[in-house]
């Protein structure tokens, strides 16, 4: 009798503890909660992965120029910015393409002395970090490529904030400072005239129903909000929502946020039939 009550307890227990696990959860539950929620279409949103402009998914492989790859840095009101890298040739060439038919415009190009480490952009110019092949041992340098000018110019060095910013070096009102936790992340917020801080973590979801049923819906994927988009003082930021075991399925939401009143509102979340890895970049038409 006594091993048979062990092994009840012993199964209520596993029970229990496995609905704690991040990821158990049931997908279809998951996606009645998401469709219940606002399904604004009013945004861009640039995954590892995929491209989607007002809910309409596009894969990044497929987005070519001349049967180039292509890499999109720039997520604009009417269209993106990206570039087509030969690494044989070392050339590069600088593209903006509209989201109403994909009709794609070459601004311009350049070639490069060595290949390309990593690409950002900022103050409207396309950045590569690149070898400095005018040393003879390892350093890097930047090269800058300014749109209005179409001209390139070398650059010793910029901040790591400038080359992984959070919002794509659009705001000059805020300063942001991401930082991983042990089991979350959290988003510093400096109002660069008043100097005053504030916090968004994973408490802030408990601030409006929405992020109450998400945080109380296991995940896969922890609370990271991995980008974020300005207007005026409303703060819009972007997180993941894995489904299942290994957050195969994927959703990313939208949450607008008050620098001042601090007050929250769900705008739109997307599904992935596949994990997304981390977005690029956000945008958000204002209506």
């Amino acid at each position: 009798m006594k091993k048979v009550t062990f092994v009840l307890v012993l199964i209520m227990l596993v029970i229990s503890l496995s609905a704690c696990i991040p990821g158990v959860n049931n997908p279809k539950k998951i996606e009645t909660m998401f469709n219940s929620f606002n399904k604004s279409t009013d945004y861009v949103l640039l995954t590892h992965f995929e491209l989607v402009v007002k809910g309409e998914h596009y894969e990044r492989d497929k987005i070519k120029y001349n049967g180039k790859d292509t890499t999109i840095l720039f997520l604009d009101e009417d269209g993106f910015y990206s570039y087509a890298f030969d690494k044989q040739t070392l050339s590069v060439e600088f593209l903006y393409t509209t989201y109403a038919n994909f009709e794609v415009t070459k601004l311009g190009e350049t070639t490069l002395h060595t290949r390309i480490i990593h690409s950002f952009f900022g103050d409207y110019c396309f950045w590569f970090r690149i070898d400095d092949v005018s040393l003879d041992e390892f350093g890097q340098v930047y090269y800058c490529w300014n749109i209005a000018e179409k001209t390139g110019s070398i650059v010793n060095d910029v901040e790591r904030s400038y080359e992984y910013s959070i919002d794509n070096n659009r705001t000059k009102c805020y300063t942001f400072h991401h930082q991983n936790t042990l089991f979350d992340s959290i988003l510093e917020i400096t109002h660069n005239d008043t100097a005053v801080k504030k916090i968004i973590d994973n408490s802030i979801l408990k601030t409006f129903e929405e992020g109450k049923q998400i945080s109380e819906s296991n995940s896969g994927t922890v609370f990271d909000p991995e980008q974020v988009y300005i207007v005026g003082d409303d703060v819009y930021f972007v997180s993941g929502f894995g489904v299942g075991p290994l957050a195969g399925r994927h959703y990313y939401y939208v949450v607008k946020w008050n620098f001042n009143t601090e007050e929250c509102t769900f705008l739109t979340s997307v599904y992935f039939d596949y994990f997304q890895e981390w977005v690029d970049d956000m945008i958000i038409f204002n209506r």
